[in-house]
Formats: structure tokens, C-alpha cells, sequence
């Protein structure tokens, strides 16, 4: 793990679970965001593999039900990066990065419609 990796996860790691689930919803729909704009693997794979990290970190703290969800997410974000690796369009992953974080805010308690 590189020493930026290992600093960030240190500072994802010290807030609480609701925030780290929060940091992940964002981190979805601004990914959500960028694949409006351009479907660039080389722009969009450091916000992917960061996702993937938010995934793997948030679910040691998470209720089994949100561990079932990150599970799910962060097999998406492996599926879109290949998808993109391949020239595969992403275009269907937009609407869906955005369901995911409103899923991801109301399981934090932070949303609730």
C-alpha cells in the first residue's frame, strides 16, 4: 500500500461509520458526474479504485445488512472498470451510481425519503 493510500485510509478510518458511508455516496455520484462527461478510463480510474477502497474500508464497521450492499458496490465499480477497460460505454452506470448513493445515505441515516 502506497504511503498516499495508506493516509487516506487513515483519515477515511478515523470518521464515523455514517460518515464513511456518506463519503462513499458522494464519491458515487460524483462518479456518476464525471461519466456525464467523458467515458476517459485514465480520468475515471483513480475515483473508481478509491470507490473499490471506500467499499472494502467502510465494511468492518458496517451492519451486515450495508456489508451486503458494499459487497454489491464494489463489484459494480470492478465490472464498470473492466467495461471501460474493454471501450465498453458506461453510459448505463450513471443513473445507477446516483440510486446507489441515495441507497448508500438512507442506509447511513442521513437521508430519508
Amino acid at each position: 500500500m502506497s504511503k498516499d493510500v495508506a493516509a487516506l485510509k487513515s483519515r477515511y478510518l478515523n470518521d464515523p461509520p455514517e460518515v464513511q458511508i456518506g463519503g462513499l455516496a458522494s464519491q458515487l455520484s460524483r462518479l456518476g458526474w464525471f461519466l456525464k462527461r467523458s467515458t476517459d478510463i485514465e480520468k475515471l480510474q483513480p475515483i473508481i479504485r478509491e470507490s473499490k477502497y471506500f467499499t472494502e474500508w467502510a465494511a468492518d464497521q458496517a451492519s451486515p445488512d450495508v456489508q451486503g450492499v458494499l459487497a454489491e458496490i464494489q463489484l459494480e465499480l470492478a465490472m464498470l472498470e473492466r467495461q471501460m477497460t474493454r471501450g465498453e460505454s458506461p453510459r448505463g452506470y450513471i443513473e445507477h451510481a446516483d440510486s446507489r448513493a441515495a441507497q448508500l445515505l438512507r442506509l447511513a441515516g442521513l437521508r430519508d425519503d
